[in-house]
């Protein structure tokens, strides 16, 4: 969410969608992949905080922040439901707009493509993770 680069360039009404991951599940082991993924989502949650300060202090900008967060506990490179999660965000958004008196637009889009879409890519990069593993493990 680059709402600072919004409002640097200006911007007066931003809408954040907020698709951040709350805290790291609490186990015991983690491998670099999760380690990675975690640690970049803390210097997202930093970049955020100074975002919000950077709001206030401009009080001609309207920041809607919608979090979209969800319960499921996915792997980083888990696409499986990928389409339950956009239709989710879909209707997270619809309703906030809605209880905000916001103009909603009607998507008519397919999700189907995007499920293929993310499908292949999320074989993709199950292929590049096994051969980087697989690298990791002849050195």
């Amino acid at each position: 969410m680059p709402v600072g680069a919004a409002v640097k360039k200006g911007a007066t009404e931003i809408y954040a969608l907020d698709i951040r991951e709350g805290e790291p599940p609490d186990k015991g082991r983690w491998n670099v992949w999760e380690i990675a993924f975690w640690s970049i989502g803390a210097l997202m949650r930093q970049q955020w905080d100074r975002d919000l300060t950077l709001c206030a202090v401009h009080p001609e900008v309207t920041l809607h922040h919608l979090p979209l967060h969800t319960e499921r506990r996915l792997a980083f490179d888990d696409f499986s439901q990928a389409t339950e999660l956009i239709s989710e965000g879909r209707k997270t958004a619809m309703a906030y707009l809605a209880a905000h008196g916001l103009p909603q637009k009607k998507e008519k889009a397919r999700i189907g493509g995007w499920k293929r879409s993310l499908r292949l890519l999320g074989k993709r990069i199950a292929r590049l993770w096994q051969a980087s593993l697989a690298q990791i493990h002849r050195r």
